[in-house]
């Protein structure tokens, strides 16, 4: 089925042949009225001849015999040119009705390719318009949902803060055989890395608010009274390693990029997503654990 574009294409080609049989009938036309003309003023200088007289003058039964076939075929030309007038015009006026016929073709075939735009983009506006609708929502629910995790993250971080100084002394010198003490502890680590959501990286940073991979984690735990060394290597060496199954929030996701065995660790924050300093375009932002960058090295807990 043809579209409007290729039924305009095509109309558009027989309007530039029927034109061209137009001009023909038109030039048919303008040749049988100038015959018709002619012979008009042949007889009006002959002085109109009368071909009454003209057989009834005649000598002899052989003149007259003669001057009937002479007259017959004055007025077989005449009646010829008159013939070929009406024919001609005939002609002309069946090929303009046709050439008009396709020309308003044409037209409404434009008509309906401008309905069939104005269709489209009312529907494109109507379309643009309920995305816009969709991406301020989800704008605004983005912004509640950070704005919940800040404070929660803010309220973990005040509750890790009063334990550590109600007499927690012992976790500041915390190894590897204390690790995996409580859920709590890994909560608030996470909550505490949560709140720098959208610090910048440097890489050597060490916080509060630029951090590199290793340094945001070492920050968490540092706001529960954990120190742990600013090095994903040395983290690695550190922790506890548990299989994929026992992650928790707050344990440790260790990554290399094949240039070394750990180039990268991240916090895990549950529901398959850490939370890591990633990269100067990025700073500290939220990650799928399996993103496609690097390859995961193995899991720790501290």
């Amino acid at each position: 089925m043809y579209d409007i574009q290729t039924q305009q294409a095509d109309v558009a080609a027989q309007i530039v042949d029927t034109q061209q049989q137009v001009d023909e009938a038109q030039a048919k036309y303008d040749a049988a009225m100038d015959t018709l003309k002619k012979q008009a003023v042949q007889n009006y200088t002959s002085d109109q001849v009368d071909y009454i007289s003209v057989l009834l003058s005649s000598s002899s039964f052989s003149d007259f015999a003669t001057r009937i076939y002479l007259v017959e075929k004055m007025m077989s030309q005449q009646t010829t040119a008159i013939d070929n007038v009406i024919a001609a015009k005939e002609e002309l006026d069946t090929k303009q009705a046709d050439l008009q016929s396709q020309k308003d073709n044409l037209d409404s075939l434009e008509t309906a390719a401008q309905s069939k735009q104005t269709s489209i983009q009312t529907t494109v506006d109507e379309q643009s318009a309920y995305i816009a609708g969709l991406s301020s929502e989800l704008t605004s629910l983005m912004a509640q949902q950070a704005s919940e995790r800040s404070a929660a993250a803010a309220a973990a971080v005040a509750a890790a803060a009063t334990t550590t100084a109600s007499g927690s002394s012992s976790s500041s010198s915390a190894s590897p055989s204390s690790s995996g003490s409580s859920t709590g502890s890994y909560s608030s680590a996470y909550a505490a890395a949560e709140s720098r959501l959208g610090c910048s990286y440097v890489p050597g940073a060490s916080g509060p608010s630029s951090f590199d991979c290793s340094s945001l984690v070492t920050w968490a735990y540092q706001q529960m009274g954990i120190n742990l060394p600013h090095s994903s290597s040395a983290q690695y060496s550190y922790c506890a390693h548990i299989s994929r199954s026992e992650l928790q929030a707050g344990d440790l996701v260790f990554y290399t990029d094949g240039s070394a065995p750990i180039t990268h660790v991240a916090l895990y924050i549950g529901s398959g997503y850490v939370i890591e300093a990633l990269s100067p375009s990025q700073g500290v932002c939220e990650d799928a654990i399996d993103w496609n960058n690097l390859d995961i090295v193995g899991y720790g807990r501290v």
